[in-house]
């Protein structure tokens, strides 16, 4: 950064780097101040990114992810407030056709899920699930995201059965986590967590059917 003074062309570029960094000494100390320093650094490269900036996009998105993760460890409204309408610009940046449109409905609906949970308002819930309905249709079989758009929009299905009693919900949900767990061989890094999903998801279906095979698939699908 010292090499890149305000005023530098790569300014902003050279704070978004050194945001990453605080974000990775944060994800592994647990340092706040860390996390404070990445949202600074998040708004000051935002701050210096005109309105036609062909790259804007990308620094509105790390900071509005920089301020869900310190929404997730501080609980502050207006942190997770100021994400969401970030993510709203970057899908207004990122329209129909494209690079990042997948990503940027996903990472939305992630934003309003969360808003869900906090607030217990529906409707974000529901558009969470719309929107992340419509990036799945984006990506077809082969497209490197698809695994992660299978598992967002499994999660959120899950959220509304559980507040809705909705059974249908709970049952694409499991056939969403299945596909997911396809694509994530025994080497992939996110397997586990997508083992443990679809094995409560079983659980509750167990609980709403009555059926043991619920309770024994995944484990004799997947015996490690």
């Amino acid at each position: 950064l010292g090499l890149c003074p305000l005023g530098n062309k790569h300014h902003p570029t050279a704070l978004l780097q050194l945001a990453h960094v605080v974000d990775q000494c944060f994800k592994q100390c647990g340092r706040i101040d860390d996390l404070d320093e990445c949202v600074q650094c998040c708004h000051e490269a935002v701050s210096l990114c005109s309105e036609g900036y062909s790259k804007r996009h990308t620094y509105l998105n790390n900071m509005a992810l920089s301020l869900c993760y310190r929404f997730d460890y501080q609980g502050k409204s207006n942190d997770l407030n100021e994400a969401i309408s970030l993510h709203e610009e970057v899908l207004h940046l990122q329209p129909v056709g494209q690079k990042y449109h997948d990503l940027s409905l996903d990472n939305l609906g992630g934003a309003l899920h969360t808003c869900f949970h906090q607030h217990g308002d529906l409707d974000d819930l529901n558009r969470a699930i719309s929107l992340r309905h419509e990036a799945l249709m984006l990506c077809p079989p082969g497209n490197p995201h698809r695994d992660l758009m299978l598992h967002g929009l499994a999660i959120v299905l899950e959220t509304r059965y559980v507040k809705l009693d909705a059974s249908e919900d709970l049952n694409e949900a499991i056939n969403l986590y299945r596909s997911c767990l396809q694509l994530r061989p025994h080497s992939h890094q996110l397997r586990p967590n997508t083992l443990r999903n679809l094995s409560l998801a079983l659980c509750s279906h167990f609980m709403q059917t009555q059926k043991n095979e619920d309770v024994n698939r995944p484990f004799s699908q997947d015996p490690t």
